[in-house]
């Protein structure tokens, strides 16, 4: 299972992977195995462009968003 693969990154305990404070000390092993978990091969849509646009503009005061396509960065 996902525990069981979590050796790769020299982690002290699996568990860190998913704290907020090893995050913070290290965030390569939560990215890497982000990655490797939900590669996203998406692209931006007419949404996406908009909110950039908003953006560049200055006119974006907020955005609250999942990010579930890794678009939003």
């Amino acid at each position: 299972g996902l525990y069981d693969n979590l050796q790769q990154y020299n982690l002290p305990y699996a568990e860190a992977i998913f704290e907020i404070n090893y995050f913070h000390h290290n965030p390569n092993p939560f990215f890497a195995l982000a990655k490797e978990l939900y590669p996203g091969n998406y692209q931006p849509n007419l949404t996406h462009y908009f909110i950039r646009l908003l953006h560049d503009k200055g006119q974006l005061l907020r955005m609250y968003t999942q990010n579930i396509d890794g678009l939003e960065r």
